[in-house]
């Protein structure tokens, strides 16, 4: 009869890991590996999980995600 379910994440930082201006400004922002396609689908539900060749618009899909999402959090989230 569960209905709904919620997570979340909450990170553990040990201050006694961090340099001065790290205490102070927050403890950066982490860098990601590129993002997968799959992970692009379920970000963006109207992109087609099933392109076909002869399809403009999953050309254009396909060259969003290379050109502006892909590495996307390579220099940090």
């Amino acid at each position: 009869m569960i209905k709904n379910i919620t997570t979340a994440v909450h990170p553990q930082i040990h201050v006694n890991s961090l340099s001065e201006p790290q205490r102070w400004l927050g403890h950066g922002s982490p860098r990601t590996d590129p993002m997968s396609y799959s992970t692009y689908l379920e970000a963006f539900r109207d992109v087609d999980a099933n392109p076909q060749d002869w399809d403009v618009l999953d050309w254009l899909d396909e060259a969003f995600y290379e050109l502006g999402i892909k590495h996307l959090g390579k220099t940090g989230n």
